[in-house]
């Protein structure tokens, strides 16, 4: 019709209609991205699971135990029975660190006053230490976020008593007493890395004296049959099971941090913070990250750290010695994860350090046995070996190696004794020198 004209289009609907396109778009790439990120972290997560990782931190929890076979019933009750202020901790690791006794009479008599008053412990604790098995009950149905582990505190003020026992009883001539507290203390780390976790592996290598089981051994008079029964029970303590175990409960207890996030649990908000200091974003940021808009950026973070993980169980199954490039490694990238990738940061790290407590218990370990040989040596000939090899040529004894080399522990006459050295941490050879090697004088 002449003088008709076409309708106008509304801005605002176009404007509408390009904006809902751009949404849906945005809300396809999402979900795409999701979808890829989803099935690329199953991937990661199916070689943990094969790798030994537990699926859930419910499946973490050991199966219990009998009551009359359980050390940690005992230890509980050794536990009340400590009589220990703060300022007697210092007092033992004074006494430990030093080379009691001699010129610090104060000291020494400090610290017999200390195990006069906690005798109905150290009874307890032995009698704990001789049960086969150790189950303390933790709370394992709870999200591994507020987990906890009370015994630890307990456990390394029981093995300093046990430690400082073994000496004051070899410095009074009481041999059996002595050794009997050694073997505690082992015992004791043996069953404080029972419980599937990381931080076990602190306490147990911080437990680890040289002195104690060196002042024991050098004051007893002991025969050859019972070196030998004690080098077999020394033999039972296994280390190295518990930590590949620990390693994998470790894996599933970061991971359970990014289910908690899931579920935007309290209790994780409170982990993670305060943020690092230098992350600019700031405490907006954390809200965000938490908000179903971070689901991306979560599952990003936990594909890296999915493969750090792996690399982890790999590792736990090699000595300290062959991993330790690898452990560098590792933690090279533990300083380099992203300050944006805030339950990485706030779960992951040390598993060197931790790799070295292993190794160290284990050193201490069999540097007992092959000084337990050497006594064994001298009680049937008269006099200590000039060399490990003559020893190694001596019926009934398999020398165990020093873990942080791979060899012989270091070993030489000194005297009417005997020094027995380790490479220690630093994996060289120097001689045995006792500022740099892990060094053990018996000067008889």
């Amino acid at each position: 019709m002449a003088g008709s004209r076409a309708p106008r289009s509304n801005p605002l609907l176009f404007a509408g209609k390009i904006g809902l396109i751009v949404l849906l778009a945005v809300v396809v790439v999402y979900l795409v991205l999701l979808s890829e990120l989803r099935s690329s972290l199953q991937w990661h997560l199916n070689r943990l699971y094969a790798a030994g990782v537990p699926r859930t931190w419910a499946e973490v929890a050991p199966p219990p135990i009998p009551d009359k076979d359980n050390a940690a019933i005992r230890y509980q009750r050794a536990f009340h029975e400590l009589r220990v202020a703060p300022g007697d901790l210092a007092t033992l690791d004074s006494f430990l660190d030093d080379k009691p006794p001699g010129s610090r009479v104060t000291l020494f008599e400090q610290t017999r006053r200390i195990l006069i008053h906690n005798q109905a412990a150290l009874s307890l604790v032995k009698q704990g230490a001789a049960a086969p098995e150790c189950r303390f009950p933790l709370h394992w149905e709870q999200s591994p976020v507020v987990v906890v582990f009370p015994q630890f505190g307990p456990l390394r003020t029981c093995a300093k008593l046990l430690a400082v026992d073994a000496i004051v009883a070899a410095h009074e001539g009481d041999s059996d007493q002595a050794l009997k507290s050694c073997l505690a203390q082992f015992r004791l780390a043996q069953h404080s890395v029972s419980d599937p976790c990381f931080f076990s592996f602190k306490l147990s290598g911080v437990g680890a004296r040289r002195v104690p089981f060196t002042r024991a051994l050098e004051r007893a008079h002991i025969d050859a049959k019972t070196c030998a029964r004690l080098y077999v029970e020394l033999q039972r303590l296994d280390f190295q099971t518990p930590f590949i175990r620990a390693t994998a409960t470790e894996g599933s207890m970061i991971l359970g941090h990014f289910d908690a996030a899931e579920r935007n649990e309290p209790a994780l908000r409170d982990e993670i913070e305060p943020l690092p200091d230098d992350f600019r974003l700031g405490h907006a940021f954390l809200g965000l990250y938490l908000s179903p808009l971070g689901k991306p950026l979560r599952l990003k973070e936990e594909i890296a750290c999915a493969a750090m993980i792996e690399r982890m169980v790999e590792l736990a199954r090699q000595p300290y010695r062959e991993a330790a490039p690898a452990y560098a490694a590792l933690d090279d990238m533990t300083d380099s994860i992203p300050r944006y990738h805030l339950i990485t940061l706030a779960t992951f790290g040390y598993h060197g350090k931790l790799a070295i407590y292993r190794d160290r218990m284990i050193t201490f370990r069999n540097a007992m046995q092959v000084a337990l040989a050497l006594k064994a040596y001298r009680a049937q000939r008269g006099a200590y070996p000039d060399s490990l090899s003559a020893l190694r040529a001596y019926p009934g004894w398999k020398l165990p190696e020093d873990p942080f080399s791979g060899k012989d522990f270091g070993y030489r006459r000194q005297g009417s004794g005997f020094v027995l050295y380790s490479w220690g941490e630093d994996l060289r050879d120097d001689g045995g020198k006792p500022d740099r090697d892990v060094v053990w004088e018996f000067e008889r």
